[in-house]
């Protein structure tokens, strides 16, 4: 199985920059500089071969394609916020009876051996 070319804090910063209206308040909202968000930003694009971005002076606006990917790429970042609970609930012993029931939820029916 191939490994995916972008990260999930690739599409953090994305979000970020949607959240906040551009690259320099992403930045400073998410404590990095502006050339190192803008570089993610232009590396994930390069990657993916999409354009995420339309610029309108100094806002950033998404386009149609970054609106898409952006959809789905939220929906990563919570499951992986979600899955990282679940550890933080394990740990604290609740136990992996409630772990199991939430993995063959949300994991692919590929990953969900029953």
């Amino acid at each position: 199985m191939n490994m995916p070319r972008t990260t999930l804090e690739q599409w953090r910063v994305v979000q970020a920059i949607v959240e906040h209206g551009s690259y320099a308040q992403a930045a400073e909202a998410l404590h990095r500089s502006q050339s190192s968000v803008s570089y993610m930003v232009a590396r994930l694009q390069e990657q993916l071969g999409v354009e995420l971005f339309s610029m309108e002076g100094r806002k950033a606006r998404l386009t149609e394609n970054g609106a898409a990917l952006l959809a789905r790429a939220s929906e990563l970042l919570g499951d992986a916020y979600r899955l990282e609970q679940l550890a933080g609930n394990l740990q604290a012993g609740w136990g992996a009876r409630y772990g199991l029931r939430w993995t063959q939820r949300c994991l692919p029916p590929c990953c969900c051996r029953r």
